[in-house]
C-alpha cells in the first residue's frame, strides 16, 4: 500500500484524482527518464472532458453543484470550525509522524469547480487551514495557474484536469527536489 493510502483516505483509489496525482508522484520518484507523451497522444481513445461532460452526466452533476454552492453559502458553522480544528490535529500528528521517518511532507490546495470554490464556506474553510497549518511551519504548494478546472461533480476534476494538475505538481516536485 502506498504511503499516502494508509495515512490520508483521500488518497484512496477509488478517488481518481488523486490516484492520478500519485501515479505522476511515483513516476517522479522512480525517476522515469522516458520523454513524456503529449496530452493529446495520452489521451487515446478516452473522452475529452466536453464529452465527459454532457447529456445526463451534465444534468446530474449540475444538481450536484447546485446543491453543494446551496450548501456551503452560509457562513461555517461553529460545529464545522471544530471539527475542521478536530481533524488539523489528528493529520498535524500524522504529518509529525511523517518526517520524524525522514518523509517531506507538502500540502497543497486541490482544486475544484470555481463556482463552489468561491462560496463563503469553502473560503472559510481555506482561511482556516491557512491558520493551522501556517506557511511558516508548514511546506505548501502555491495554488497553480488561475483556470477554469472541470469536474464531474464539483470536487473531482476530470481524467483530463486531473492530470493537467498532476503535471503542475510534477513540476513543482521537480523544482522541489532538484533544491
Amino acid at each position: 500500500m502506498h504511503p499516502f493510502r494508509r495515512y490520508f483516505p483521500s488518497f484512496k483509489e477509488e478517488y481518481k484524482p488523486s490516484t492520478q496525482i500519485i501515479l505522476k508522484f511515483d513516476e517522479l520518484r522512480h525517476k522515469f527518464k522516458k520523454t513524456p507523451q503529449p496530452l493529446e497522444q495520452q489521451n487515446d481513445g478516452e473522452k475529452t472532458d466536453s464529452q465527459q461532460l454532457s447529456g445526463e452526466h451534465n444534468s446530474l452533476g449540475d444538481k450536484l453543484i447546485s446543491q453543494l454552492i446551496q450548501n456551503n453559502s452560509k457562513p461555517l458553522s461553529d460545529e464545522g470550525k471544530r471539527l475542521l480544528n478536530q481533524e488539523a490535529q489528528y493529520i498535524k500528528s500524522q504529518i509529525s509522524r511523517l518526517e520524524r521517518d525522514g518523509t517531506h511532507v507538502i500540502l497543497f490546495n486541490v482544486p475544484g469547480d470555481h463556482r463552489i470554490e468561491n462560496t463563503l464556506a469553502v473560503k472559510q474553510s481555506k482561511l482556516l487551514m491557512k491558520e493551522l497549518f501556517p506557511p511558516k511551519s508548514f511546506n505548501w504548494i502555491s495554488d497553480p495557474p488561475t483556470k477554469e478546472w472541470l469536474t464531474g461533480d464539483g470536487a473531482h476534476l476530470t481524467a483530463l484536469d486531473a492530470r493537467v494538475y498532476a503535471d503542475f505538481l510534477k513540476g513543482y516536485l521537480k523544482s522541489y527536489m532538484q533544491l
